[in-house]
């Protein structure tokens, strides 16, 4: 039995980003990839609307310099 110590993710305060509220249970419509528990996307205007609906899984951009690396698919934290 796989025991989770670590707790769910937080995601970082970043002056400028505001996340998406709910949760996310799976990235992309062909992988269904797992995601951590509490993953968050950032909110904007994305090509999807949720990381579930996202086919886009291995396209990334880093914003705020450096700060967070989020999928340009669905605006998922991948950092």
């Amino acid at each position: 039995m796989l025991v989770n110590h670590a707790g769910p993710y937080v995601p970082a305060i970043i002056d400028g980003i505001s996340y998406r509220p709910g949760p996310v249970a799976y990235h992309g419509t062909d992988d269904h990839e797992s995601v951590w528990p509490g993953r968050a996307v950032v909110a904007g205007d994305w090509p999807r609307p949720r990381p579930e609906e996202c086919s886009s899984t291995y396209a990334t951009q880093w914003l705020r310099n450096g700060q967070i690396l989020v999928c340009t698919g669905c605006g998922l934290d991948c950092s």
